[in-house]
């Protein structure tokens, strides 16, 4: 099992070409991001917060959305 965070970049290093790992960001990054994600249900919060802008949003009123 992956015990530390260090384990895990680890493993992630040694799956990605080393010329591939010298473009952009740290490799782990996206990993990390994906976890975070995951962990946080941060999609089904977003889905949730769309439905309810839709449910509050008067006729022919508008709705805008930044992601990042």
């Amino acid at each position: 099992p992956i015990e530390t965070t260090l384990q895990l970049v680890d493993i992630i290093k040694e799956g990605i070409p080393a010329k591939a790992r010298r473009k952009g960001g740290h490799p782990a990054k996206r990993v990390f991001q994906a976890i975070r994600i995951a962990v946080n249900d941060e999609l089904s919060a977003f889905e949730d917060s769309i439905e309810q802008a839709i449910e509050n949003v008067k006729v022919n009123g508008r709705i805008s959305v930044i992601t990042f």
